[in-house]
């Protein structure tokens, strides 16, 4: 009898230090005040190598939904339909469809609404420029694709992303 309660004891005594433990690492630990402003998590700007459409998409999202402007906010910011623009001859449908892509899956995501009226909190800008890289695929081309994201009353953007995508060329 004596063995078992014995047993018992250094058994609960290593839960309880255990339990300890674990309670004095947890997020306990976290010292008082502010949090840091900016993300959390770097996720980083401009790719060496070009990335397929899927992928520019994707970590365009990435970047996008973890984003200082739109993840900061309490309420789902709304915004006007993603513009796209490029400083080649003429936009690409290509391009733009990058641009809807990213649109529907923030919105899809609630990460923002989009609306057509004057009363947005936030504008994107997608805009593409085409690099002097080589291919080996004639029918490809590399640009960069840059989405900025600002406040409805200023001027400058409040944030920027760019990396590099690979574009099927327009058929003339």
């Amino acid at each position: 009898m004596k063995q078992i309660n014995k047993k018992l004891f250094y058994t609960a005594g290593l839960i309880f230090f255990a339990g300890i433990t674990l309670v004095l690492s947890s997020c306990q630990t976290i010292p008082p005040g502010i949090p840091p402003k900016g993300d959390i998590v770097e996720i980083s700007n401009y790719n060496e190598n070009p990335l397929s459409s899927d992928d520019a998409v994707n970590k365009m999202f990435t970047a996008l939904s973890t984003s200082e402007p739109l993840s900061s906010k309490e309420n789902i910011p709304s915004i006007p339909p993603i513009l796209t623009n490029s400083s080649s001859e003429k936009t690409n449908y290509n391009m733009s469809s990058l641009s809807i892509r990213l649109m529907r899956m923030l919105a899809i995501s609630e990460i923002v609404r989009v609306t057509i009226d004057n009363n947005y909190d936030f504008k994107i800008l997608s805009y593409f420029t085409p690099t002097s890289e080589s291919l080996k695929f004639p029918n490809m081309e590399i640009f960069i694709w840059t989405v900025t994201v600002t406040n409805k009353n200023e001027a400058d953007p409040a944030w920027k992303y760019s990396l590099k995508v690979l574009i099927p060329k327009n058929k003339e």
